[in-house]
C-alpha cells in the first residue's frame, strides 16, 4: 500500500479516506493438514507508522479456510483503534467485487474532528449495494493520538503476534481515491508529503506490491 507522513511540527492528519473493490479470494489446499486458513485486510487509517504504537482504521477482510477438505470464504467489514481488538461490523454487506468507500475520522469527545482525538469515528459505504454504516471507538487506555502518518494498506493480519498467510486474490486489489485531511484543512494524496510505497514480503518473497495509483 501507501503511507504518507509528516514531522510532529506539522498539522496532524485527522481524516483519511479511500475506495476499493473487494478482491475475490480463493482457498488453497490444506496440504495434508486438517485445517488451513488465509487472511487479508484492505483498510485506511491514521498512525501506526515509524514506531507509533496506535492506529485508528477501518476496512474489509477477505478470509479463506480449508477444513477437512471443505473450502470456504468469508468477507466482512471492521473498525479498530489498535491496540484494542477489531470490531466486526455485522450489519454491513460485503461481497467480492463490491465498491467500498471508507472514511476514518479522529474526533474529540464532542464528535468534532480534532488533533486531540479521543474517539475514532468510522463511515463505510458499499456503493454497489447502496448500503451505509457508521460506528465509533474510544481511544485505548494509555494511548495518545499522534496524527502524523496516514495509510492505505493491503495487509495480512497477525493473530497472537504471528502473521497469517495472505489470502490469494484472483483479481487486482485496487485501492484508489486516497486522501487525508489535516487539522488545518489541507488535503494530502498518497503521493504527497513523505510518501512511501510499501511492498508486502515474506522473507525475500514478494507477496503483494502497490502499483502507482493515485
Amino acid at each position: 500500500g501507501y503511507v504518507i507522513s509528516t514531522p510532529t511540527t506539522s498539522s496532524p492528519y485527522v481524516t483519511v479516506s479511500g475506495e476499493w473493490n473487494v478482491p475475490l479470494v480463493f482457498p488453497e489446499p490444506a496440504g495434508g493438514a486438517l485445517f488451513k486458513s488465509d487472511h487479508s485486510s484492505m483498510w485506511v487509517g491514521i498512525d501506526g507508522w515509524n514506531g507509533n504504537n496506535e492506529v485508528v482504521q477501518d476496512g474489509t477482510e477477505q478470509n479463506t479456510a480449508t477444513t477437512f477438505g471443505v473450502q470456504s470464504t468469508a468477507y466482512d467489514a471492521w473498525a479498530e483503534w489498535y491496540p484494542l481488538s477489531e470490531q466486526v461490523i455485522s450489519n454491513f454487506p460485503v461481497s467480492p467485487g463490491d465498491d467500498i468507500h471508507a472514511w476514518t475520522y479522529a474526533n474529540n469527545m464532542f464528535g468534532v474532528v480534532s488533533a486531540y482525538a479521543t474517539v475514532g469515528f468510522f463511515v463505510m459505504w458499499n456503493a454497489t449495494k447502496n448500503a451505509w454504516t457508521t460506528t465509533n471507538i474510544g481511544i485505548p487506555a494509555n494511548t495518545t493520538f499522534s496524527g502524523h502518518s496516514a495509510e492505505w494498506i493491503m495487509e495480512r493480519p497477525a493473530f497472537n503476534g504471528t502473521l497469517t498467510p495472505l489470502a490469494q486474490y484472483a483479481s487486482p486489489a485496487i485501492l484508489k481515491g486516497m486522501n487525508a485531511t489535516d487539522r488545518a484543512g489541507g488535503s494530502h494524496g498518497n503521493l504527497s508529503d513523505n510518501s512511501q510505497n510499501v511492498t508486502m514480503v515474506n522473507g525475500s518473497t514478494v507477496l503483494s506490491r502497490a502499483l502507482p495509483f493515485t
